[in-house]
């Protein structure tokens, strides 16, 4: 063999050793993770920063981080702080304050080429408390309204608004109070602690129409209905997070959480005067449950069992019935001879029931007549279900009461009528 085939036959060789053992990854080589740091099962507080060490070996540049609950990804802002040689330094902040509490576990995956190992270490993370901060009050008549923040210490801060906003929902994820107007003037949020306007929201339909029709905060969500069968799911900034219509359509007056991302609202045919209960998902409108209700809907409450309870007028009385979200089926329960109902409320167990005349308490569990809480009527009810109170608005006056007993406590009064109220969190 000649000199030139000699160093042909050495380069070829010299390649084929590069491609095996240089020019591509080794099948069965897995990158090795060790998490040094935190420790296993370390527990952490809504605002702490979580610091992890990461040593990675046999792997290509870069690590992907996450963090499980079971088997599911949880959003959790991170960034990586630092990185020399084979070392990673993470921070995951914990500023999700609807995150449940419990065992999480953070991964962080590393690859080679396509093969990939992730490693994992157990932390817990306590629950963000959820605390009562106040209520929301809307007072006044004609096209004149007041906006008052009752704050946990028992002080008032109120402010003057044009429009006869008749409804007000509490935000703690926005730290707002939204009002919403019946026929004239804007949605408007104020800062909860200042009272200082946030937003208006110019509403979508001609002056001197009826436009909303209520407003509700659920957790982290604000939702506002409206007359045209739209439901509006609101941001903190004013602007539309997003909408759907209600299907035929149904006309939204009021509305229930029954779990995240679901709510039960009560409604009326576009066209007709037909009533009826619809469970739907509460970011498309899509209709999973309905039932016929006999008559006007005059509220309605998620007892947190698959069940609904609504009171709705039926001539000169006020009827309460069951709605069961599996079966479909309405169990009237009892009647209200000659008062007109204004809310309900069930919550832990127990029902109360506003009307011109009194407030009722029933048990939902048990078949049977209501029985009478207090002898004057409200208007509106509220509950706090951090302290277990029902809330009652009766003329110029609220009221604060025990969830199943006690007598009732003054908490504030107003020039003019309570025309809604609504409870403060902080989340």
């Amino acid at each position: 063999m000649d000199m030139k085939h000699r160093i042909a036959l050495i380069f070829l060789w010299i390649c084929m050793v590069w491609i095996v053992t240089g020019g591509c990854k080794k099948e069965g080589v897995y990158p090795v993770i060790t998490i040094t740091a935190p420790t296993q099962g370390k527990v952490y507080n809504f605002g702490d920063t979580i610091r992890v060490r990461v040593l990675v070996d046999k792997a290509d540049e870069g690590v992907v981080p996450s963090i499980l609950r079971g088997a599911t990804p949880v959003t959790f802002p991170y960034e990586i702080f630092d990185h020399t040689g084979n070392e990673y330094i993470l921070y995951f902040f914990y500023t999700n304050k609807y995150l449940d509490g419990g065992k999480y576990d953070i991964r962080i995956t590393a690859f080679n080429g396509e093969n990939q190992f992730s490693g994992f270490r157990s932390i817990v993370l306590q629950e963000f408390p959820k605390q009562y901060r106040g209520l929301g009050i809307l007072s006044g008549s004609g096209s004149k309204r007041v906006l008052s923040r009752v704050d946990s210490a028992g002080r008032v801060n109120s402010v003057d608004i044009n429009g006869d906003h008749s409804f007000v929902a509490c935000s703690g994820a926005f730290d707002q109070i939204v009002a919403a107007p019946y026929k004239s003037g804007n949605l408007t949020a104020f800062n909860f602690k200042e009272l200082n306007q946030e937003y208006s929201l110019t509403n979508p339909q001609a002056p001197g129409l009826q436009k909303f029709h209520n407003v509700y905060s659920f957790g982290k969500e604000v939702y506002a209905l409206l007359e045209d069968s739209r439901i509006l799911s609101l941001g903190s900034e004013g602007g539309l997070a997003y909408s759907f219509s209600l299907q035929d359509p149904f006309i939204a007056y009021h509305a229930d959480q029954v779990s995240e991302g679901k709510m039960v609202v009560g409604t009326k045919e576009g066209t007709t005067n037909l009533w009826r209960l619809l469970v739907i998902n509460s970011t498309n409108g899509f209709i999973e449950k309905q039932a016929f209700i006999r008559s006007e809907i005059r509220g309605l409450s998620y007892a947190g069992n698959g069940h609904t309870f609504v009171i709705y007028a039926l001539e000169d009385q006020s009827v309460v019935a069951d709605f069961n979200h599996q079966t479909g089926q309405v169990t009237e329960l009892f009647f209200l001879d000659q008062e007109l109902a204004n809310d309900i409320v069930v919550r832990k167990g127990v029902g109360h029931i506003a009307t011109d005349q009194k407030v009722y308490m029933f048990d939902p569990s048990r078949a049977g007549m209501p029985s009478e809480r207090f002898s004057f009527g409200a208007g509106s009810l509220a509950f706090d279900d951090v302290n277990n109170q029902i809330y009652m608005s009766s003329g110029n006056l609220v009221y604060r009461a025990g969830l199943s007993g006690g007598g009732n406590v003054y908490v504030t009064g107003t020039v003019d009528p309570v025309v809604d109220i609504a409870v403060m969190y902080n989340k």
